[in-house]
């Protein structure tokens, strides 16, 4: 299997292998982290192996890069995706500063939080922020994050 992988995608190749597996002889739901869009991809090609273990994506936001892959069993039905990530709209005001993704990026990573617990961040023209995070990080974000910079 891990023939048809690049060399530096083999420890998650195996990861996720074990992932399917688990949810294959569980009959657990297993949630991920954010996932990039080639880690979304093997996952997918992984499960497509198991009829009896599905997929699905959830970003928080429609066109969302970064998501969370849910694998579950084949016979449940999950109707709330939504509720593996949480999003949230940040206001600023543009008149006193203009915020970029790596400053965004740099106050979350700051406070010690992994990369893979954070979706997309959206910095709209109208001095709103969307920023997606895992739901199961939501109460630490909210007490710790309160600025930029």
């Amino acid at each position: 299997m891990l023939e048809h992988f690049n060399k530096h995608e083999h420890q998650f190749v195996l990861k996720v292998s074990d992932w399917v597996n688990q949810v294959y002889y569980s009959h657990k739901i297993k949630t991920t982290k954010f996932l990039t869009l080639r880690e979304q991809e093997i996952v997918q090609m992984l499960v497509n192996q198991n009829s009896e273990v599905r997929v699905s994506f959830e970003g928080g936001f429609q066109k969302a890069e970064r998501k969370r892959a849910i694998l579950y069993p084949d016979y449940l039905k999950l109707n709330n995706l939504s509720q593996y990530v949480k999003g949230y709209e940040i206001e600023y005001n543009q008149k006193l500063v203009t915020l970029k993704h790596p400053q965004i990026l740099g106050s979350l990573t700051a406070l010690n939080i992994d990369r893979s617990l954070i979706g997309d961040i959206v910095i709209l023209s109208n001095g709103r922020i969307y920023l997606a995070i895992c739901e199961e990080f939501s109460e630490f974000f909210l007490q710790h994050f309160h600025k930029v910079g």
